[in-house]
């Protein structure tokens, strides 16, 4: 039986795949900003987002042109601000532009990077009354922390061997370094959720630490109860009792050698 040729123009349904996720990312940053009542909103979001996909289609060096020439309605919009409240328009300015960004990365077919970032943006602008409340009682210590975690996860652990380094392949030092960052970043995750939500935090902890390691969670919730038995020791138990049930569910999936 010989095949019909396709009527479908697979390249205008790709290029077509871009401009709706170009649209969408502008309308989602676009409503954020109209609702927080500011000069630049859905329309002008999305209009910045789409043209900046079309621009990376004509060329490069257009898209270029189209970051410099959003220059000009930067500092209009920053000067009707300040000349009617006596402030300027930073994160909206920073949303503009980063809106532009993202449509150019859609039009370079970074489809689910620019998607995510659109997301993660639109968060940081609704949330920015959790964000400066979460920065304000963010400590030293905590700061600290959260780099030693970096350090442990993106700077020793790539430079270590992959296998075994000894001839009876008993010594596995990236294996074993996983098994720290697995600790660690559950010890610090079970710190926030603590800061959080308070003891109620645990149950979280032992839900999702459960999924990746029953074991380092469970270690890590008696060793929270040690450090405060009278008020930790029965949340402790539940979130034990919650990460083993979350092992439970995945029993089934292959594990890591080294969890």
């Amino acid at each position: 039986m010989p095949l019909t040729p396709s009527i479908i123009n697979t390249d205008f349904l790709l290029f077509m795949e871009r401009v709706a996720i170009s649209l969408g990312i502008g309308m989602m940053i676009g409503l954020e900003r109209e609702w927080a009542h500011k000069d630049i909103g859905v329309r002008t979001c999305s209009i910045v987002a789409v043209t900046s996909t079309l621009a990376w289609q004509i060329s490069p060096v257009a898209s270029y042109i189209l970051l410099i020439a959003l220059i000009p309605l930067i500092t209009l919009v920053n000067w009707r601000s300040f000349t009617r409240d006596h402030s300027l328009e930073l994160t909206t300015s920073v949303a503009l532009l980063a809106t532009a960004i993202l449509g150019i990365l859609v039009g370079a077919g970074q489809l689910l990077v620019a998607a995510a970032c659109g997301v993660v943006m639109t968060g940081l602008l609704a949330w920015k009354a959790e964000v400066v409340k979460f920065a304000g009682a963010v400590t030293i210590e905590e700061i600290r922390g959260a780099l030693l975690l970096g350090m442990i996860a993106l700077v020793v652990y790539p430079l270590l061997p992959k296998g075994s380094i000894d001839p009876w392949h008993l010594i596995d030092l990236q294996a074993a370094w996983t098994v720290v960052l697995v600790i660690s970043a559950i010890a610090f995750a079970n710190y926030i959720l603590l800061r959080l939500y308070g003891t109620r935090g645990i149950r979280w902890t032992g839900l999702l630490g459960g999924l990746v390691n029953s074991t380092a969670t469970v270690a890590e919730l008696a060793s929270r109860a040690r450090g405060d038995p009278a008020r930790l020791s029965i949340f402790a138990l539940l979130g034990m009792l919650t990460a083993n049930s979350a092992m439970l569910r995945t029993a089934g999936s292959p594990s890591p050698s080294c969890c």
